[in-house]
């Protein structure tokens, strides 16, 4: 028998049953046992109160001493270790600001107790300084009770603390995180966990016992709907992310209850109705229904709704405007009469307006959409709504003050040179959202906030700029598969904020510099690169590289070595598309086997090519990796002979371009095209040849058989072309996030002369295939097989795995 067990409600945070203890904090006790001053019991209420004016009076002067002390016994961190977390340090000058930064950075780490305080005064010409604080506890060791799930090892390991760290306020709340998390992913998703001290013989140490309400493990087997008229329930269970539980639940992790998905999901389900003209839709109820046994739930999620009346606009109007007409918005706007009414399209239209506002120098523009109920059509039965945009307009503001905060290590001017906005120049709000996202996309920071504020001056506006430092050092080792180059080691040292003129830190100038290595069965290569993508502080990158490359993998017959450097220039032409030119010299050897047919013996010794290419590329996906929408497009040029062996010219185009359709699935086409000629009675050597075959573009045949091939000649191997052209087609349907499922089909051709694109020689394949968006990156599996052959060499069905990076 199937039984109601409870209605759907929202679960406030759950708080810790025990804190630190901390001491009281006495005001009347200053730095030095007297009775404070202003300045000190200012220091004493703690970081983020605000600076008395007595305190601004020390600005400036030079720091005579710094001093840190444990306010009572059982000091626990030395106080040199405490010193070296503070930027203030004798023979600086004193900043309130820079104390007060001193006193947050101290509490962030945990090592100190919550109650540290700080007490400045006179000395000589100049201050002293006192950072007094309580000694924070250090954990002991670490105990569960009340769990049944899972021992207490799998917990201690799971929650991250160690025996002998400072047991902070953060460390704490994260532990209670990490195991929460850690019993929601196994299906128990109303687990409860506190904490509470026990005491230790040793002083200055506590245990943490964890206490843990589990709850019972649940499921959701079916999610139903009650009430949706007009839209099916296959339809509302693709917005929701919490899912039914299937028969892939174990990758999927389907039919897992998480509760704030679940009110995500709620406000989803809302969202989705009102863009689809339901204005009044209303959420009545959420019920659960239990068909499990003992302390396991199987659940049915039933969803009761009122769908209201569906509404189409019959007048999209302004009120009064003195800077704009109507007749000048109304273009701009993406709802107009006659449409079915949508919330995301007013919201749309609303940032519309204001951005249209801000970027004439308008930037306290705000806009309040009124929707007015007007009657019911006699004969569709729709509602009828009227939509006013009042705008209050504003003042126009030009800017004044740049600051900046936060940058520790990018200097200033890295920043700035991403800014479109520079003093003086008129208030845009679309150019402080484009700062937002430049500055965002360098991936510097982990928090980046544009504001602009009040100024001194009348008619500006200045612009705080707030950045958090991020890590933009790594350093990767790790095995990797390919169906070409089969298994490698590999090896890579990135600096994406790199300074080369900087040599005290060689970070913060904005550079990217890389070292790269891989060491496999078929490949052996390394490069150095570095690229400076202000050079000469304009917007101009600069890039150069050293590499070296063995590979075995491109025959059976020959083995292929490569070495020299490369150079480039690459201008942006506007936010989306950029031209380069690219000069690469380097040293080619193919060295032929014994028992290598004629073809590849005649290909065999030493090549210097001296090439320069020139490109022009437009990006404009909305992403690199997973695209959902948009393309890429470029088309170049080459010519090798400027001084080396090989005498060559080639023409490009490649394109790829995305549509996200129903379900979040994916149709895209990739398509390439190129062709490659010689000059003065040479011939094309062979690593400059065209092929197709692989991962990349001809799926259900091996790597470079598809070609033009001479038994012969070249044995059981292709010789390579001069003209080429494929056409990949790919629809994919997602499983999971991070997982999908692709369709695909293959055409193309290789012919032997140059600007030949006829197509008697066509190939083409069909197959199926993985997209999996793994933390080492995005990874293809691909089965595909063979369709038409023509000259290519059909070795039967083929499996790719390849990473499967858009860049």
């Amino acid at each position: 028998m199937i039984r109601p067990v409870f209605l759907y409600v929202s679960f406030p945070l759950i708080a810790c049953s025990a804190v630190l203890a901390q001491d009281e904090t006495s005001l009347n006790r200053g730095a030095y046992g007297s009775v404070m001053t202003p300045e000190q019991v200012m220091r004493e209420l703690g970081p983020g109160t605000g600076l008395l004016p007595g305190d601004q009076a020390y600005e400036g002067r030079p720091v005579k001493s710094v001093s840190v002390r444990y306010r009572s016994t059982g000091k626990t961190v030395s106080e040199d270790r405490l010193k070296n977390l503070l930027a203030t340090q004798p023979g600086t000058s004193y900043s309130p600001e820079v104390v007060n930064k001193d006193l947050e950075r101290l509490l962030e780490s945990g090592l100190v107790g919550g109650n540290t305080t700080v007490a400045v005064e006179p000395s000589g010409d100049g201050v002293a300084v006192v950072f007094e604080m309580a000694a924070q506890n250090l954990l002991g060791g670490v105990g569960f009770r009340g769990n049944t799930a899972f021992d207490n090892r799998d917990l201690s390991e799971e929650c991250g603390l160690k025996g002998g760290e400072a047991l902070s306020d953060k460390a704490l709340s994260s532990a209670i995180a990490k195991l929460r998390t850690y019993y929601q992913e196994a299906r128990y998703p109303d687990v409860r966990v506190s904490y509470f001290y026990q005491k230790t013989e040793r002083p200055g140490f506590v245990d943490v016992v964890f206490d843990i309400n589990e709850g019972k493990k649940a499921n959701i087997i079916k999610i139903d709907f009650v009430g949706n008229e007009h839209i099916s329930a296959k339809d509302l269970r693709q917005v929701m992310k919490t899912k039914e539980k299937g028969w892939l639940t174990w990758i999927t992790k389907s039919g897992r209850i998480d509760r704030e998905q679940v009110e995500d999901d709620l406000a989803e389900l809302v969202t989705y109705y009102r863009n689809k003209g339901y204005l009044r839709v209303k959420l009545d109820k959420v019920e659960y229904f239990d068909a499990g046994k003992g302390n396991e739930q199987k659940l049915t999620m039933r969803i009761t709704l009122t769908e209201g009346r569906r509404y189409k606009v019959n007048q999209v109007a302004f009120g009064p405007t003195k800077v704009f007409t109507a007749q000048e918005l109304i273009p701009g706007l993406s709802m107009y009469n006659g449409d079915t009414y949508s919330a995301q399209k007013v919201a749309d239209d609303v940032t519309m307006i204001r951005r249209y506002y801000g970027s004439r120098g308008y930037a306290d523009a705000s806009v309040r959409p009124d929707i007015q109920e007007v009657g019911v059509d006699p004969k569709t039965g729709y509602g009828q709504i009227n939509i006013v945009y009042h705008v209050t307009e504003g003042n126009p503001y030009r800017v004044g003050n740049i600051r900046l905060t936060g940058n520790n290590r990018t200097k200033d001017y890295v920043i700035r040179q991403e800014l479109p906005l520079q003093s003086n120049d008129p208030m845009n709000a679309v150019d402080l959202d484009t700062a937002q996202k430049r500055l965002q996309n360098l991936n510097y920071f982990d928090m980046v906030d544009v504001a602009q504020v009040g100024s001194t001056r009348p008619g500006y506006r200045d612009i705080n700029i707030e950045v958090a430092e991020k890590r933009t050092g790594s350093l990767n080792i790790g095995v990797a598969f390919s169906s070409i180059e089969s298994v490698y080691l590999f090896a890579g040292i990135t600096q994406s904020n790199f300074d080369m003129y900087d040599w005290s830190s060689f970070v913060g100038g904005g550079q990217r510099f890389a070292i790269n290595a891989r060491v496999g069965f078929e490949t052996q290569d390394a490069s150095i690169s570095w690229v400076d993508p202000w050079f000469l502080h304009r917007k101009l990158a600069f890039g150069t590289e050293i590499f070296y490359s063995n590979s075995t993998y491109f025959s059976d017959y020959y083995d292929q070595q490569n070495y020299g450097f490369a150079i480039s220039l690459r201008k942006p032409i506007g936010e989306l598309d950029y031209v380069k030119l690219e000069y690469r010299l380097e040293q080619y050897r193919i060295d032929a086997e014994g028992n290598a047919p004629i073809f590849f013996w005649q290909q065999d010794g030493d090549y210097l090519r001296s090439h320069v290419e020139l490109s022009y590329t437009i990006d404009t996906r909305d992403a690199q990796i997973f695209p959902r929408k948009g393309g890429k497009f470029e088309v170049l040029a080459g010519y090798s002979g400027l001084g080396g062996d090989v005498h060559t010219y080639n023409f490009g185009v490649n394109g790829s371009y995305y549509w996200n359709l129903r379900g979040d699935t994916i149709f895209s086409i990739n398509a390439g095209a190129a062709t490659v000629d010689s000059y003065g009675n040479h011939d094309v050597p062979i690593f400059e040849r065209l092929y197709l075959g692989g991962p990349y573009n001809m799926r259900g045949f091996r790597f470079r058989d598809v070609a033009p091939y001479n038994p012969a000649l070249s044995g059981d191997e292709t010789m390579g072309g001069r003209s080429s052209f494929f056409c990949q087609f790919e629809y994919s349907i997602p499983v999971i996030e991070e997982v999908r499922v692709a369709v695909f089909y293959d055409i193309g051709f290789v012919n032997g002369d140059s600007f030949d694109f006829s197509t008697s020689k066509i190939v083409s394949d069909y197959g199926i295939g993985l997209r999996l968006n793994l933390p080492i990156g995005p990874l293809a599996v691909d089965y595909a097989i063979p369709i038409q052959k023509n000259n290519a060499i059909d070795r039967g069905g083929q499996f790719q795995f390849y990473l499967n990076y858009s860049y």
